[in-house]
């Protein structure tokens, strides 16, 4: 939401389309100090984290699949999402780094 990324000062947003109970989730959170409403934006899962790890370390999607043991399509469909997530191809990402 653009309030909760532009002031510190707001803490949470309870949407008229909210069930109740979204609300009180919301409602709790605030009231033990915490926020209502994430800021961050998508996250890494174990998988990618670890398919990143070994791209960055220079590993071949086929020694990805032997180390593994990963049926290639769904290594396919993990590395899209990744890119996805990062916003930029994976061979991008590494030819800025090296």
């Amino acid at each position: 939401n653009y309030w909760i990324l532009k002031s510190n000062k707001i803490q949470g947003i309870i949407y008229s389309d909210d069930d109740d109970i979204v609300q009180q989730q919301k409602m709790h959170r605030l009231f033990t100090g915490r926020l209502a409403n994430s800021k961050r934006g998508r996250t890494l899962n174990y998988t990618e984290f670890i398919l990143l790890k070994r791209f960055v370390s220079g590993i071949s999607i086929q020694q990805i699949v032997n180390i593994d043991n990963i049926d290639i399509k769904k290594l396919y469909v993990h590395k899209l999402r990744l890119e996805n997530k990062l916003g930029h191809s994976i061979h991008k990402i590494i030819s800025n780094i090296l």
